[in-house]
């Protein structure tokens, strides 16, 4: 694993946003659908990890919900609702009153998702990290990739530093950068991301 900042440096999550406009109506709610469940699979493969690997970080199981104070707030989550059940997402809200009893707040509306979970991202970004080194990755930090290059049995990974060869190489980023563009173009890779 070669990071250009410190592990637990938070840049990776940085949101990518993708431009739906122009695109027919169907279109958008079918990438609006497969965005929702991709995010929701991910989640949950996310905190088996973590459970199945012991990592500790306060990891707990629990509801999630978004609520709206202002006008402006309420119409956006009403908006919001609309187009996920639009879509045919489950969109579970809550009115006034059943914000208060429930949640304590006073506030407009709400919208609730019963699958959530809290922790801490730190811990388990570090868990994460030993667990891997446990099973043999090798981790170099403060490390900016320039350029890979495939052979037919080994992977080379070129630093400012110098070479890292390896059999395998995973690049996972929040946001596709240059680099991960021009290995597509180049390597034959598999690229997967979610569009």
């Amino acid at each position: 694993m070669a990071r250009q900042h410190g592990i637990g440096g938070g840049l990776d999550c940085r949101r990518a946003r993708r431009r739906v406009r122009g695109r027919r109506k169907d279109a958008r709610s079918r990438l609006a659908r497969e965005t929702f469940r991709a995010w929701r699979r991910a989640a949950l493969d996310f905190t088996a990890l973590l459970r199945r690997n012991d990592i500790k970080c306060s990891l707990q199981t629990a509801g999630a919900a978004t609520v709206a104070v202002t006008p402006a707030e309420v119409a956006l989550l009403h908006r919001d609702l609309k187009a996920r059940r639009a879509a045919g997402l489950n969109a579970t809200s809550l009115n006034a009153r059943a914000i208060r009893s429930e949640l304590g707040l006073d506030a407009g509306a709400a919208s609730r998702d019963k699958e959530g979970a809290t922790f801490n991202p730190y811990r388990a970004c570090l868990g994460l990290a030993t667990a891997a080194a446990d099973r043999g990755a090798r981790i170099f930090e403060r490390t900016v990739v320039r350029r890979i290059t495939f052979g037919r049995r080994t992977v080379d990974v070129f630093t400012a530093a110098g070479k890292i060869r390896a059999a395998r190489v995973v690049i996972a980023t929040g946001v596709p950068t240059s680099l991960v563009q021009s290995l597509a173009d180049t390597s034959g890779i598999a690229r997967r991301t979610s569009r």
